[in-house]
């Protein structure tokens, strides 16, 4: 269902997910290569990591899985020592493409991927019910990988702990967000995992049909599968798109708001909003309810409430989504600051605008 819901958009994940793939894939072939072509194809596999990491801080959490499916891909073909050897290209030309991105970036783009990604807050969603929805979503392709990772025990040959790798993917993200008590992004992240974990449930079919060389028993696996897809998959990836709102109304009634409030806006999942409307005001004049500072002040809740005393945001758009909880002090600090009044309800959508002319407008 998440592979059908992220590819139904023009977003950052899908992307993510490819150069996640494209990294592995290389790093696995390269196994089958001569000297300098392994080494080539070793450090392009850590560059793509890098790129995807890049894309989406949260396929950081991959960054192991990859190398150790790459060091298992080559001890499986060439023994331990080659297993060894692989890493340090792929390592190196990671660390490297990273230090560099930090480096070039500076210090607010540090204080992006830690705020956004390593110092995340926590919520207050049950561990059970963080879980409950991983499995939904990736049942299928667990229970199958899981199997996967029980039939290797029964070979003799090396690389036999590489499906277990694999079905261990599956399960950390919805591990770190069970840590997080968070359900925010679990249905996109899930993908990143479950792309592993498709490999090792591929194993187990491998595996199955070796039962029976007739056609019997392709279709005792396919049709599971196919009943999955047609009755589960395709209804949860319908949910999955109905849960964001509709922002088409919202977009509307801003395309005529911005030209009379002219400066700043705050809004929850701004890219929406700045990309229909870049006509009428570039994307720097937004910011998110997710992070945000002040004239260089602290973070979070000082700076919103910094910002609304001083009228610097001229609208300010809210959903009470996945920071409903900013959301709520960010209306409380407008009505204790005064001056800003309900412009509009679209939907989900509640559209404030400032009465004051924000100083340097």
């Amino acid at each position: 269902a998440g592979t059908q819901f992220l590819g139904a958009f023009a977003t950052f994940d899908a992307l993510a997910l490819f150069l996640l793939a494209l990294a592995a894939w290389l790093g696995v072939r390269s196994a089958d290569c001569q000297p300098w072509p392994r080494a080539a194809l070793l450090i392009t596999s850590g560059l793509t990591l890098a790129a995807a990491n890049a894309v989406t801080y949260a396929t950081a959490l991959f960054t192991p899985v990859v190398l150790v499916t790459v060091a298992l891909a080559a001890w499986r073909k060439r023994g331990g020592f080659a297993g060894l050897t692989a890493l340090p290209p792929v390592l190196g030309s990671w660390c490297a493409a990273v230090i560099a991105a930090v480096t070039a970036g500076g210090q607010q783009y540090w204080l992006g991927i830690t705020s956004s990604t390593l110092s995340r807050p926590h919520s207050d969603v049950p561990v059970a019910t963080v879980l409950h929805s991983a499995y939904v979503w990736t049942s299928l392709i667990l229970v199958l990988a899981v199997l996967g990772a029980v039939l290797a025990t029964r070979e003799t040959t090396r690389g036999v702990v590489l499906p277990a790798v694999l079905a261990v993917a599956a399960l950390l993200a919805p591990a770190e967000q069970a840590r997080l008590h968070t359900t925010v992004g679990l249905q996109k992240h899930v993908v990143f995992g479950a792309w592993f974990a498709a490999i090792a449930a591929g194993y187990a079919m491998a595996r199955l049909s070796r039962v029976d060389p007739g056609t019997g028993w392709a279709a005792v696996m396919a049709l599971p599968i196919a009943a999955s897809t047609l009755f589960g998959s395709m209804g949860q990836a319908t949910g999955l798109f109905k849960v964001w709102p509709d922002a088409e109304a919202a977009v509307g009634v801003l395309r005529s708001a911005i030209h009379s409030h002219p400066g700043h806006y705050l809004a929850e999942d701004y890219d929406v909003e700045a990309y229909y409307l870049q006509a009428e005001a570039s994307w720097q004049r937004w910011s998110s309810t997710y992070y945000f500072s002040y004239q260089g002040g602290p973070t979070g809740t000082p700076s919103y409430r910094a910002a609304i005393d001083s009228h610097y945001f001229s609208l300010v758009i809210l959903d009470f989504g996945d920071t409903g909880a900013t959301d709520t002090e960010i209306v409380a600090d407008m009505r204790r600051a005064g001056g800003y009044y309900v412009l509009g309800r679209t939907g989900r959508f509640t559209i404030w605008a400032s009465r004051a002319a924000a100083p340097g407008r």
